[in-house]
């Protein structure tokens, strides 16, 4: 079964391909239409409100239950949030985007109920473990945000003029980014919930590939933005000119995200640590399994 990204990401390519639509931006109204399908970034005050001022009776029933959902592996979640959370397929772009907008929409809800099994019940039993989690998960709901911005942005930058793109599948990197991440967290909130750490180890183990393609291409996109801006591109008339400056900043706040929550997962969970081999070995494979939910690994192994 595809991924519930790529499918976003498939159902895109219908309409237009980047390398084609990369040169043509849409019309005025439709570029207004198109931004505001795509999903609301999910910010960290969202959710810690949506965690720590539910109704502790029916927040925490739903919470027990949910917790009952034991992970099979991220594959087999991955199928089920698909299931939960389709991707119908129109037949105009903007109608599109207001679909797979849709669906990110439920995928983050998904996995704020998935958080709630895993915070709500330590509010009572363990209220410092309780505040690190809300402050790691505040953290990663900036990381995800900032990545997924940046995996947008990336898909529309050419490194060898310096030239900004714009086209018709505009915003659909930027969702399949969430969509992944926000799999990616219910994994993580899951595996915690049901106290069954085989899923997430298995996940950590086998996203190390894709956080190195990740980091590699995070590097190389850093090198790119500092070359820009020490030597800023002749463009054409009408070329739209990137923010290498920001684009450089954006790449240095990513890295900085991914190894406080490599370091926060590691610390908080000391039995996730001793699973991935100790102190020393989880926090490199943490921080590339955090690497690998910040932009489209398979785009970055092939150099796209």
């Amino acid at each position: 079964m595809m991924g519930f990204g790529y499918r976003i990401w498939a159902l895109s390519m219908s309409f237009s391909a980047l390398a084609a639509c990369s040169r043509g931006g849409e019309p005025t109204g439709s570029q207004s239409v198109a931004a505001s399908a795509s999903p609301s970034p999910l910010s960290a005050q969202a959710t810690t409100s949506a965690v720590a001022t539910a109704a502790p009776s029916s927040r925490e029933a739903r919470a027990r239950r949910r917790s009952q959902k034991r992970p099979k592996s991220f594959e087999a979640l991955k199928a089920e949030l698909a299931k939960q959370c389709p991707v119908a397929e129109k037949e105009s772009n903007i109608e599109q985007k207001g679909e797979a907008s849709k669906a990110v929409d439920c995928l983050r809800r998904s996995m704020i109920a998935d958080l709630d099994a895993v915070l709500l019940p330590l509010k009572s039993t363990d209220a410092v473990r309780f505040k690190v989690l809300m402050v790691e998960q505040a953290k990663w709901n900036r990381f995800s945000e900032r990545a997924c911005s940046l995996e947008e942005k990336r898909v529309w930058l050419d490194t060898e003029t310096g030239e900004l793109s714009d086209g018709t599948a505009r915003g659909y990197a930027y969702m399949a980014c969430l969509d992944k991440a926000y799999s990616e967290r219910s994994l993580y909130a899951r595996t915690f919930a049901a106290a069954t750490l085989e899923p997430l180890v298995k996940r950590v183990d086998s996203a190390q590939n894709e956080g190195e393609a990740v980091k590699a291409a995070i590097a190389h996109l850093k090198a790119d933005s500092a070359r820009f801006v020490k030597s800023p591109p002749h463009l054409e008339e009408g070329a739209q000119r990137a923010d290498w400056a920001a684009i450089g900043a954006a790449c240095d706040e990513v890295g900085k995200d991914v190894q406080g929550l490599a370091k926060s997962s590691c610390e908080t969970w000391p039995e996730l640590a001793k699973a991935l081999g100790g102190m020393d070995a989880c926090l490199p494979k943490a921080e590339l399994y955090y690497f690998a939910q910040a932009l489209d690994a398979k785009a970055s192994m092939s150099g796209e």
